[in-house]
């Protein structure tokens, strides 16, 4: 089975980017709701809180901007899910309770690194193989 990684950014068209790059590697990416035009995501707590409960997320993905983001990190942290920042800010303002970071734009060969450095490959018994 595949590891799931749940991937928020208010910026729509970068999660996109990310779900794409994470599936072509054998991941089971789930990006529940679009964020709307402000970054916020309606409902958050109850959408992806259900994901967490069940135990099945890996990994969280996610921005800092809007406040779907910090709901995105306050929800992992509170199911002890393991948190990779995407996003534009200097490194120097990424929260510490954070586990990695990313600086965009983002780089599909950086993303399956840092990815695969938290949690692993995508199943414990294959190899990545996508080439960018």
């Amino acid at each position: 089975m595949a590891k799931k990684v749940l991937v928020y950014d208010a910026e729509p068209q970068i999660q996109l980017l990310i779900k794409t790059i994470l599936d072509r590697v054998g991941y089971d990416v789930i990006a529940p709701i679009a964020p709307d035009e402000r970054g916020i995501l309606p409902n958050i707590s109850n959408e992806v809180g259900k994901e967490f409960a069940e135990g099945s997320v890996d990994l969280v993905t996610t921005c800092l901007k809007g406040h779907g983001g910090s709901t995105v990190i306050t929800l992992a942290k509170g199911f002890r899910v393991p948190i990779l920042i995407v996003s534009g800010w200097s490194k120097y303002e990424i929260p510490p309770e954070v586990d990695g970071y990313i600086e965009k734009p983002v780089s599909g060969i950086e993303l399956i690194a840092e990815v695969e450095r938290l949690i692993g490959k995508p199943n414990d018994e294959t190899e990545s193989g996508i080439t960018f």
